[in-house]
């Protein structure tokens, strides 16, 4: 991921943002929960964002668009807090209203060799999307996942 302008503004649910890949292009991810707590986190004040798989020259900024639908995610959901934006690494484009049909019905986490739900409850059900995991996701372990999934070089440790 190449960092660009830092934002100092709260990712909101519901926005849009872009990642720059070297090499690959830009990314478009969006937010779909803000400083959750309790069981719905790993940690407090985390956030919740999906990573979609389509690569553009320019940022993806129509939430209705068809390629970002949940059945696009390049990666399972992530838990971020609000340094990818700080560093410049998301990008917000659009702030939008987040809807229902923008979400997997059960978003699904490993957690060690187990399966859990968004709850961190232990989870036997279907899955429809990719595995997130249960954990806060550094911009470098992000950076590392987004690279497997392209096929790009991992960066330098």
């Amino acid at each position: 991921m190449i960092p660009g302008r830092p934002t100092r503004r709260d990712p909101k649910s519901g926005d849009l943002f872009a990642i720059t890949m070297n090499g690959l292009g830009l990314l478009t991810g969006r937010v779909v929960g803000v400083h959750l707590e309790g069981c719905h986190a790993p940690m407090p004040d985390c956030h919740l964002v999906y990573i979609y798989d389509s690569v553009t020259d320019e940022p993806i900024c129509d939430p209705e668009d068809e390629r970002l639908m949940p059945s696009r995610l390049a990666i399972g959901p992530a838990f971020v807090n609000r340094l990818l934006w700080s560093k410049g690494f998301f990008r917000t484009v659009t702030e939008a209203e987040l809807k229902r049909h923008y979400l997997l019905r059960t978003p699904v986490f490993r957690l060690m060799q187990e399966l859990v739900d968004d709850c961190g409850n232990a989870y036997d059900g279907p899955v429809d999307g990719p595995v997130g995991t249960w954990g806060l996701m550094s911009y470098s372990y992000l950076d590392d996942r987004l690279s497997e999934r392209f096929n790009l070089p991992l960066a330098p440790s």
